[in-house]
Parts: C-alpha cells; structure tokens; sequence
C-alpha cells in the first residue's frame, strides 16, 4: 500500500477541492461574512454552535475524510467497489459544497432552505453510500475516519430542518 507520485498528487487535488470555498464567503480580512438573516435567527436554534467551533470542527473533519478517502485510494485491490466509493465522494463534496451556496445565500427563502435541505439529505446519503462500501472492502480505518463526518452530517441535517420550521 505504497503510495506513488502520481498517489500523492491525487490526494493534493482532493485535499485542494474539499478545503476549497467561494471567495464570496468571506471578506477582506478573510472573516467568513454570513447574512443578516442568518445572525437574526440563529438563537432560536436548538443546537446550534458557535461559528469559531463550527470552523474547528469543519477542519478536523475535512483532514479526516482525505485521510478516509487517501486509504481507499491507495488500497485499489477491489475496483468494483474502489471507483463507486470515489464517485460518491466526488458527488459528496459537490453536494456540500452546493448546501453552503444555497443555504448561505444573502436572501432567506423557504424555497433555497427547502433545496439546500434536500441537498444535505442527498449529501448525507452518499456519505452513509460511502460507509458502507467501505466496509464491504474492509477498509476499517476508513470507515473510521469517515464515520464523525456521517454523525456531523446528521447533525447538520437536524440543524437545517429547524432552519425550515422558522
């Protein structure tokens, strides 16, 4: 399970496309800008965490799924499953990246909340998808390291239904 150049420069694209964030998030001093309607609402959700612990945990999250998903690629012995599993996380982190565009969007709708709803529902499907072909290839460690991220998908999922609510 040695990983070779061309391993590695994998692993640098996924790393680079999973930490990647639109440039509209933020401000000049790289400060994450969310909508007033977020900030006016947030209180009256239950749950929720502050912004600085949503970052931190959003961090260690992101180095744990490119270690999940590095094992699977390095461990390509069963390619019926290998490409399936990395499909899915393809289309796993578009569906994330897709829920920030449309839940942090300047204008609260019901309509872009119920969207980005379904679209952590799709997220958190794939993600489970993921889990579980995991294991069918015994990729333990993986599984392991991608399983927090599963958890936190519930989570968050939990958090935008209440989002729906208000």
């Amino acid at each position: 399970m040695a990983f070779d150049k061309v391993d590695w420069l994998g692993v640098l694209a996924w790393a680079f496309f999973i930490f990647w964030q639109p440039k509209s998030l933020y401000n000049r001093n790289g400060k994450v800008l969310f909508p007033k309607w977020y900030n006016k609402n947030k209180k009256r959700i239950i749950g929720i965490l502050s912004n600085w612990l949503f970052a931190l945990i959003w961090f260690v999250l992101n180095l744990l799924i490119i270690a999940s998903i590095s094992l699977v690629w390095a461990n390509q012995e069963s390619e019926d499953l290998y490409n399936p599993i990395i499909i899915l996380h393809l289309f796993n982190v578009l569906f994330n990246k897709l829920w920030t565009f449309l839940f942090f969007s300047n204008k609260k709708s019901f309509f872009r909340i119920t969207v980005a709803f379904i679209d952590i529902i799709f997220a958190l499907g794939t993600g489970i998808a993921i889990l579980v072909l995991s294991g069918k290839i015994k990729a333990w460690v993986s599984f392991g390291l991608y399983f927090p991220y599963v958890i936190w998908l519930l989570y968050v999922t939990f958090l935008n239904f209440q989002w729906l609510l208000i």
